[in-house]
């Protein structure tokens, strides 16, 4: 079964047992999904190049349970938990190796921490927005992996594959804005990006989402 097929067929499988977010989203149409200004206390800048994952699921965590995980704290747990998408490793092995942490490996570490999640991917732009701001909408925590080159606006026209994680913290429909909060850059907390490059850069990553089971506190 291919990476996609089988993504799809746990958000089915998730779908049914009724742990995705399929309610419509509580935000009127141009009004805001999500609460980025809250969210924006889970944040804090990544020390290394390659563990925005792990950051990403702090700020999850800490968005879920009100307390998030420190960075050393995250990548300790890391270094020791199973990973799914590489048996027989963990899910992240060195800060100073490059390598970076499968997404299949997220939903894991933020079970690790009592938080539920699934990973699904939309066929199109369209209805990855629409997604997003269901699970936004109805108060659940979602991240999603991107293109760096497009977000921090170094090559828009060559966005290359997805390399980095953020956490979506809002989607203002009315303003045409998505809220991000970003480990990678120093002004991070509550990035805000237009919607046409958050989905070019979203399109990197084949609009691959992961929403928690659980309401943000």
């Amino acid at each position: 079964m291919s990476r996609r097929a089988r993504i799809g067929a746990v958000a089915l499988a998730a779908a049914l047992a009724g742990c995705l977010p399929l309610a419509p989203a509580r935000a009127e149409p141009g009004a805001m999904f999500g609460d980025p200004a809250k969210a924006a206390q889970y944040w804090a800048r990544q020390s290394y190049d390659n563990n925005c994952v792990l950051m990403s699921v702090a700020g999850v965590v800490g968005q879920i349970t009100g307390r998030m995980p420190g960075e050393q704290e995250v990548i300790d747990v890391a270094q020791q938990l199973p990973s799914v998408a590489h048996q027989g490793k963990t899910v992240f092995t060195d800060v100073n190796n490059g390598e970076l942490v499968n997404s299949l490996d997220i939903v894991a570490l933020l079970g690790h921490y009592g938080v539920g999640a699934t990973t699904s991917e939309q066929p199109n732009a369209g209805a990855a927005l629409d997604a997003l701001k269901s699970a936004l909408g109805s108060g659940h925590a979602a991240l999603v992996p991107v293109s760096s080159r497009v977000i921090w606006h170094v090559d828009e026209a060559d966005r290359g594959p997805s390399d980095h994680e953020v956490v979506v913290t809002g989607v203002d429909a009315d303003h045409g804005v998505v809220h991000l909060n970003d480990s990678g850059t120093d002004d991070g907390r509550d990035a805000q990006l237009p919607v046409a490059t958050f989905t070019s850069a979203w399109a990197a990553g084949d609009y691959e989402l992961t929403v928690t089971q659980q309401t943000v506190q």
